[in-house]
């Protein structure tokens, strides 16, 4: 900007009148100086030195539009491409390889190419058998727990002992009776049922081995006067003991008359409470361990009885050589339960005999065969 202000400024000296110029002539005389006049110049007076008068500084002049902007560089060369890096290839080898018999990893490291082996180790030695104990609950009456308890046993050592219950403990001494309650005011009496027929008493049962006392009645005198009854049972782990089914032998073939329909009843007395009952206790030899007796289906003192018709190849055998059957009530006969508290008048329907336990039974057995209506 400097530079142009002079080149205008020179101009304008040169374009004003009055400028000065300087020459020398070609005689002894000094150069002078002279301003432009009214003095005609000539080429030939020139000696060609041109004296220029700066004057002050101008002023600076208006800025100036800015420049239009200039056209985008051209894109760059691409970078050289960088140095791969470190990797590691892991491939599973599998049993029998060559390098890893008993299989492994296989690692194949780059840029740089090594290749590494992990194998498995060989299976260690199988370790000693370890020790355990099985336990088996014993019912009362068992020839190593009279009491009951549990057998346990032990291997790979085997070893056997017994866990039993004690003795029972003495009874506590009665509470005080209660205050008698106020009596309520008696109903309506009912009016009387017609009294069946006495039906004629039949002899005495006899007993066998895993059989309780016997005793029982023939309905009709053309049936049999002498049976044998036996009682099964069997053991479920986690369940304990149940009636399985009552076994009738030594009846007589006229029990399965073609033109008589004959049924046979057992009943079964239950025991009477001996102490307090704990449910909680699973093995608890005061409570009843039957699943209606839990249940409340059949109670202390109680009776149960089951029903079956007899009907020749469903429960009954082929006579023998004597021309005697055998009669057999299965666990899924139905059972009928009654109590002394409401005078034998309520019966509770029992789904099966299974649901029946033996421990539950007294030692008193009566039986009864009669004539059905059918």
């Amino acid at each position: 900007m400097n530079t142009l202000k002079r080149w205008v400024i020179g101009f304008l000296i040169f374009t004003l009148p009055g400028i000065g110029v300087a020459y020398a002539a070609t005689d002894t005389n000094t150069v002078q100086n002279f301003f432009l006049g009214d003095v005609e110049l000539k080429d030939t007076d020139l000696n060609q030195v041109l004296t220029l008068l700066k004057g002050e500084p101008g002023k600076d002049g208006v800025i100036g539009r800015d420049g239009i902007d200039g056209i985008n560089g051209i894109d760059g060369i691409d970078g050289i491409n960088g140095i791969d890096g470190a990797g590691v290839k892991v491939v599973g080898l599998a049993l029998s390889d060559p390098n890893c018999p008993t299989g492994g990893m296989q690692l194949d490291s780059y840029p740089t190419p090594e290749q590494f082996f992990i194998c498995n180790g060989e299976d260690g030695v199988d370790g000693a058998d370890g020790s355990g104990v099985t336990v088996l609950p014993l019912a009362k009456g068992n020839l190593n727990c009279v009491n009951g308890g549990l057998e346990i046993k032990t291997y790979p050592i085997v070893q056997t002992s017994y866990l039993c219950n004690g003795v029972d403990g003495r009874d506590g001494r009665d509470g005080r009776d209660g205050r008698d309650g106020v009596d309520g005011k008696d109903g309506v009496a009912g009016k009387d049922g017609v009294a069946g027929k006495d039906g004629k008493d039949g002899l005495n049962g006899t007993s066998e081995t895993n059989t309780v006392t016997i005793g029982g009645k023939i309905i009709t005198n053309v049936c049999d006067n002498s049976v044998k009854i036996k009682l099964n049972h069997a053991f479920t782990p986690n369940s304990g003991f149940a009636m399985s089914s009552i076994v009738v032998s030594e009846l007589s073939q006229t029990c399965l008359s073609a033109s008589t329909t004959f049924a046979l009843t057992t009943y079964l007395q239950i025991k009477e409470l001996s102490g307090s009952c704990d449910l909680s206790a699973a093995l608890d030899s005061n409570c009843l361990q039957g699943v209606a007796g839990r249940a409340g289906q059949y109670v202390f003192g109680g009776v149960v009885s089951c029903t079956i018709d007899l009907v020749a190849g469903v429960n009954v055998t082929s006579p023998n050589s004597d021309g005697d059957v055998t009669a057999t009530i299965g666990s899924t006969a139905p059972c009928i339960a009654t109590s002394p508290e409401d005078d034998w008048a309520t019966e509770v329907n029992i789904a099966t005999l299974s649901q029946l336990s033996p421990m539950d039974i007294d030692g008193t057995l009566g039986f009864a065969i009669e004539e059905t209506d059918e």
